[in-house]
């Protein structure tokens, strides 16, 4: 049985075809009428041939970027059953070091094929955390925006973890969409999802 990906492929391909057949058709009755000094319709006819060129090339596009979907999904579906840690708890993800059960989470989303982002922050030792909060508001902690040693940014177990990505829109709705233990109830820090969503 054919995945959504090989689905939807074959889907743009048959318009890809059709798109490239009544091109081919436009540009025979638009020679034809040139031929016959029918202005009118040979104008008719290019429009018709720009429009399916523009539609097949568009299918062909999206094709290419189906398949790099595919591919980056294959990856994430072989890296859930392979994450190893890079120590107590922790795995990389991205070359990223966060939590292993974020990771796997992670994998998830990527597997689904939907989400084009990356992991950009993960797991964070506590002294990193309170040095981050002291260059943004000159104390250990700014409510709201750096929770500083308490970060979920340092916890490793579940339900503590945390991560920063990007394309995060995408990510949500994925996180969502798969029931994941990944939320966002930052509105000044969208790009951060943990189970509790600080």
């Amino acid at each position: 049985m054919a995945d959504q990906f090989e689905q939807r492929i074959r889907k743009l391909q048959k318009v890809r075809k059709r798109s490239l057949a009544e091109m081919r058709r436009a540009q025979g009755r638009r020679i034809a009428a040139l031929n016959d000094k029918r202005w009118e319709d040979a104008r008719s006819a290019k429009r018709v041939v720009r429009r399916s060129r523009h539609e097949a090339q568009r299918a062909r596009r999206d094709i290419a970027v189906i398949r790099r979907a595919r591919k980056k999904a294959s990856a994430a579906k072989r890296l859930i059953g392979k994450l190893r840690p890079a120590g107590s708890g922790l795995s990389y993800f991205d070359g990223v070091r966060c939590a292993t059960w974020i990771a796997r989470n992670l994998a998830k989303v990527r597997a689904a094929g939907r989400w084009a982002g990356r992991l950009v922050s993960g797991f964070r030792d506590p002294r990193y955390s309170t040095s981050l909060c002291y260059a943004m508001c000159g104390r250990p902690s700014c409510p709201g925006r750096c929770a500083g040693a308490n970060s979920n940014h340092s916890g490793i177990w579940f339900p503590a973890g945390a991560a920063d990505v990007s394309d995060y829109i995408t990510f949500g709705a994925e996180c969502r969409r798969l029931g994941l233990p990944l939320h966002n109830n930052l509105p000044i820090d969208r790009v951060h999802y943990s189970n509790s969503g600080h």
